[in-house]
């Protein structure tokens, strides 16, 4: 009988030790998760949401918050009810826009339902992903990810990468930005981006100078243009324009190395369909994909980052593992012209 007891203990142990990661394993993030596009969210096959529901809001220039479904209307009777009364009576009326509006907002592919959420982004344009159902046990990332630039001397964050670091990106010149997302008290995950540029020669700047204010030029009238010409020559004369840079991109958990990356970016040089870069000092490590938040599922062992990648022709939201190579989630939205 004791050990029949003893037995059940041990059984009971482990099933209880089991149940974060049966709870990890369980939550799917291809079931609950929804791309936000202006403000509404698309709900596509395979997936639901339901008014009064509550979802994890990631969004460009934003620190993650909890926002509640507060509308949701199949996007076929929305564009009936749409095109029936029109755009000017829809959007004069806060409940009609508010309602299904969206159905004029989402310019792209349209998903079977849209929905709204309260409160909604500071930012009318803001782009992300809303999550449903996460585990109350997930470390979730707080802050918007300010980006700051910093000196190469006596970095702390470049101590802890200096040995993965190449001479491609290094230099004792080299520009540091950092990105910090605050998880828990004294803890962050840090985007740190190592930048070796090749500004543009002395010929190619006066030249590049000549053509943005060519540019300038023709946006103002005739008789404005002579009034502000000085003040913009001023402006463009103080930046610092760049030909090339080589880019050590890491992400860190203290001194732990989460992921490292290898970019090249060129002024001029497509990194998207119709979206090339125009490289100065200050907007070097401005790729097209943006994190916007981070997710872990299991205390901070393995961590999941949400990217938004917005070019041209489209847009591609997902969520990857971080240390490794799995891809939680992925859509790609086309935004027609």
């Amino acid at each position: 009988m004791l050990k029949f007891r003893y037995f059940i203990f041990c059984l009971s142990v482990v099933f209880i030790a089991s149940m974060p990661a049966l709870a990890q394993f369980e939550f799917s993030y291809e079931k609950n998760t929804f791309i936000n596009f202006f403000n509404c969210l698309g709900i596509y096959s395979g997936t639901s949401l339901d008014r009064g529901e509550k979802v994890w809001l990631f969004s460009s220039g934003q620190a993650p918050t909890v926002v509640k479904i507060v509308h949701v209307i199949g996007a076929k009777e929305a564009e009936k009810r749409f095109d029936v009364l029109g755009f000017d009576r829809v959007f004069s009326d806060k409940l009609l826009w508010a309602e299904f509006g969206c159905v004029h907002s989402f310019r792209g592919d349209m998903p079977g339902s849209l929905a709204r959420m309260s409160p909604e982004p500071k930012n009318s344009d803001s782009l992300g992903l809303a999550i449903r159902g996460l585990p109350a046990s997930a470390w979730i990332s707080t802050g918007k990810g300010v980006s700051v630039s910093m000196n190469i001397k006596n970095n702390p964050y470049l101590r802890t990468v200096r040995p993965l670091v190449t001479d491609a990106c290094y230099a004792p010149d080299s520009l540091i930005r950092v990105k910090k997302f605050p998880i828990r008290k004294g803890r962050a995950i840090i985007q740190l981006d190592i930048g070796k540029v090749k500004k543009l020669s002395p010929e190619k700047r006066k030249q590049k100078i000549e053509e943005e204010m060519q540019q300038k030029e023709r946006i103002y009238q005739k008789w404005a243009w002579p009034k502000y010409k000085k003040e913009i020559l001023k402006e463009l004369e103080k930046k610092n324009f760049v030909e090339s840079v080589e880019i050590c991109r890491f992400f860190l958990d203290g001194k732990r190395v989460l992921k490292e990356m290898k970019i090249s970016r060129s002024t001029g040089v497509e990194e998207r369909v119709e979206t090339a870069p125009d490289l100065n000092t200050d907007n070097w490590a401005d790729t097209t994909d943006s994190a916007v938040g981070f997710i872990s599922l299991n205390e901070g062992k393995d961590w999941d980052v949400i990217l938004v990648d917005v070019g041209w022709e489209g847009i591609y939201y997902s969520i990857e593992q971080l240390n490794g190579s799995a891809v939680h989630y992925k859509r790609y939205l086309y935004t027609y012209h």
